[in-house]
């Protein structure tokens, strides 16, 4: 389903609506060739395994290079899931030809340490996650990213 979505400029978005879960929602933003994932409430090991199979599948199907992580709406910590992520899920991305991800925070602060401490192991990394404040901040920066493709 193809929603016109309207950004804080007024300036319409494609965005494809992919899945929609308890736990997440997903959906492809045609302008920035990035998927976005939408964590909803309390998030378990198996809710992220759920949702990085789904986001998977989709930087392969839409060929996507980049992905919005938007955590805004998650409750609660979620640490026990950052090895799960960081050695299993994100080289499963790199393969599927993710480059780089942008992580909205949640307001919540054992939320926020749980995303901090992915950026911290992925720092040593050559990954490019950054972390945002705003959704609008994280948007801007994904549509500004090239990852090394012809402009």
């Amino acid at each position: 389903m193809l929603n016109h979505c309207s950004d804080t400029s007024g300036k319409l978005t494609d965005e494809i609506q992919l899945v929609n879960h308890p736990s997440f929602d997903l959906s492809f933003v045609e302008h920035g060739n990035y998927v976005r994932i939408q964590w909803k409430g309390r998030q378990t090991l198996s809710t992220i395994q759920e949702g990085c199979k789904h986001l998977h599948k989709l930087l392969l199907e839409y060929e996507a290079d980049k992905v919005l992580n938007d955590g805004r709406y998650v409750v609660g910590s979620w640490a026990t899931s950052v090895p799960w992520i960081v050695y299993r899920f994100l080289p499963l991305a790199r393969r599927a030809g993710m480059r780089m991800a942008a992580h909205v925070l949640a307001h919540e602060r054992h939320s926020k340490l749980s995303a901090h401490a992915v950026r911290l192991v992925t720092d040593f990394c050559e990954w490019n996650i950054e972390l945002f404040q705003t959704i609008d901040t994280a948007e801007a920066w994904l549509t500004r990213q090239s990852c090394g493709k012809s402009s």
